[in-house]
């Protein structure tokens, strides 16, 4: 039986709250430079639904099919066929799923995965309907989607050792591909956009996820020097819920006047917003890669990370590394940089050399290394 595609990308990441987050960077970022690199052989793969969101490259290489996202509990349901309608019809060699909703076995493809990070195997057991089925669409997804790819990704080799470790993947079935950092983020952004003109201001990254580590950044921001006109602006996508609780505890601890809550930042404003902050805040409990100290890095800026991998792997030499536990040692490190400009533009001049290693056009070459791989293994 003929293939009428090589490599087909699920794209619909894109087009879901996913595009908010690191996901939906790491899918565009890649699937653009997979584009540029291999115009040929992509197939992206899309719906008709959120249709205005995906970038130029991408809809021009796109194949699209229907695929509501709403409602949440029944959109596992819906996806599955939404998927496997499309491998049916156009056989690919390898499909790639670059995110955990789009895990799709077919007995004539190749399937590649991107694991993000082992993070909902920790997570408490949750009440409710909604959050049983979440558990058991999660351990299907790591228990047996997974094992049964012919190809894993992970962007750190902190995420691989625990695939094989905890999930008894295959060493020689898990890769590891760090993502890439895009020039757009450069310390010449400094002193552009809306966000040069705010008073100075530290940067926190990441809504309000748990792992995040919001509330000891604000407990640690609470005990600077409140004589000094700095703020916290905070920036990410929130879930229902979590973004009133963060207020209110800004409130409580006193910066109700010190914090501000953003939400999505437009992706033309992210240059801006990294590069005329003082410093990155980022200590967060645990990443899959963690692409905002990056981003900063890239633009001249000061970065506070954890000292745990995958983070510490990232920032060593060019960020300070601080216990994400630790409100004390994580207060110390952003009064010492709030004190020492001189120590902030150390950091910050480091950085930019210190993430030139990290491109998505070699992440590309190397993902299109392991699709060649996998396709010849699984038709071979």
């Amino acid at each position: 039986m003929g293939h009428r595609w090589d490599i087909l990308i699920d794209a619909t990441p894109l087009q879901s709250e996913h595009r908010l987050r690191g996901v939906g960077t790491y899918t565009r970022e890649l699937t653009r430079a997979l584009v540029a690199l291999a115009p040929d052989r992509i197939t992206c793969l899309a719906s008709t639904v959120g249709r205005q969101w995906l970038p130029d490259e991408v809809a021009a290489h796109a194949t699209f099919g229907w695929r509501a996202h709403r409602p949440a509990q029944a959109y596992w349901l819906y996806n599955e066929f939404f998927l496997h309608t499309a491998l049916r019809r156009g056989h690919p060699r390898v499909f790639h799923a670059p995110d955990f909703n789009g895990v799709a076995i077919h007995p004539h493809t190749a399937t590649v995965v991107t694991l993000h990070d082992v993070m909902p195997l920790d997570d408490p057991p949750g009440q409710g309907f909604s959050a049983r089925l979440s558990q058991w669409r999660w351990q299907v997804y790591y228990r047996h989607r997974l094992p049964r790819a012919h190809h894993v990704i992970t962007l750190s080799e902190a995420v691989r050792d625990a695939a094989v470790a905890r999930l008894g993947l295959p060493a020689d079935r898990v890769t590891v591909v760090p993502p890439g950092v895009g020039a757009r983020f450069s310390p010449a952004e400094q002193g552009r956009g809306r966000f040069a003109v705010h008073r100075p201001y530290l940067l926190f990254v990441g809504g309000g996820a748990p792992n995040k580590n919001l509330d000891r950044v604000l407990a640690a921001v609470a005990r600077l020097d409140r004589r000094q006109p700095w703020s916290l602006v905070v920036a990410g996508a929130w879930r229902p819920g979590r973004l009133e609780a963060a207020q209110a505890h800004a409130r409580v601890l006193g910066l109700a006047d010190r914090v501000e809550f953003l939400g999505p930042v437009p992706d033309a404003d992210l240059p801006g917003l990294y590069a005329n902050a003082m410093m990155l805040v980022f200590p967060s409990l645990d990443e899959g890669f963690g692409l905002p100290p990056l981003e900063a890095m890239a633009s001249g800026v000061a970065v506070v990370t954890s000292h745990r991998p995958p983070l510490s792997t990232v920032g060593q030499g060019a960020a300070l590394l601080v216990d994400p536990e630790s409100v004390d040692e994580l207060a110390r490190a952003l009064a010492r940089l709030c004190r020492n400009p001189g120590w902030r533009r150390e950091l910050g001049r480091r950085g930019p050399a210190h993430v030139r290693p990290f491109s998505w056009a070699q992440a590309a070459r190397d993902t299109l290394a392991i699709y060649d791989r996998a396709g010849s293994s699984a038709h071979g």
